[in-house]
């Protein structure tokens, strides 16, 4: 079927939407690519959430479907979910070319709920950023958008709390500064995040707070603090892991 009968497709509510068919929208280039573009805003809100939410699943199930062209172009749509959905998609891509995408979502949209996810997704390129796979100016975009959100007092709380998760790695004492400020929160998924960033640092300076925090009584946190000390890979929190299997 041709890319132009597909959107057409795609545009009748009544026409089911099936992964085989959504398969067609993978490594679109050139001229197929402009296609689409031109064919996507005549394709109804509703049917376009569906298809970039059903795209984001295809993607995490098949390493070999490759949707960044259309998650990339949903960037720019009106619907948020649509653009939600899109930033989510491109969680696990190392092209640096998504970098300047990303930080313009996280800057500039106008939903609290879109900025959270751009924020969690530049996550990923801060960590390429820590193992040397980002140039100098890429990794001055990544930190600068995320401290900017976390340092903002006015941003809400899901997004200074997603900056921080991702903007760990960089492992700064400005950036410990920040963790132990969120550690000391009044807000308890605030609380969690410090100890998602705890484990992202890879810092064994914070190991004695997350081994405290696998016996919490806030179940929320004795997660977080699993997760951290898997993420920090020490023997020291092994006996309370195995305490926890059966929690």
């Amino acid at each position: 079927m041709l890319l132009s009968d597909y959107l057409e497709e795609l545009r009748d509510p009544d026409t089911q939407v099936t992964s085989a068919g959504l398969g067609q929208l993978s490594g679109l280039m050139g001229d197929e690519e402009l296609e689409f573009k031109a064919g996507w805003e005549e394709i109804p809100a509703p049917r376009r959430i569906e298809v970039v939410e059903r795209l984001v699943e295809l993607a995490e199930e098949s390493v070999e479907m490759d949707f960044h062209s259309v998650f990339c172009h949903a960037l720019s749509d009106d619907e948020p979910a649509v653009r939600e959905h899109a930033v989510t998609g491109l969680w696990e891509t190392d092209d640096r070319r998504t970098i300047p995408h990303l930080v313009n979502k996280l800057e500039n949209d106008g939903v609290d709920e879109v900025r959270a996810v751009a924020a969690s997704v530049l996550g990923h390129f801060a960590a390429l950023a820590d193992e040397g796979k980002l140039v100098p100016r890429d990794v001055e975009r990544v930190w600068g958008a995320l401290l900017a959100s976390l340092e903002d007092d006015d941003e809400p709380l899901e997004v200074r709390r997603r900056a921080l998760e991702s903007i760990a790695p960089f492992r700064s004492d400005r950036i410990r500064t920040w963790i132990e400020w969120a550690f000391d929160h009044q807000e308890s998924l605030m609380r969690q995040s410090a100890l998602f960033a705890m484990g992202r640092s890879g810092d064994t300076a914070w190991l004695e707070i997350i081994i405290g925090e696998l016996e919490s009584d806030d179940p929320g946190m004795r997660f977080e603090a699993a997760n951290a000390a898997r993420e920090m890979g020490e023997d020291e929190p092994l006996p309370h892991l195995a305490q926890l299997v059966d929690d």
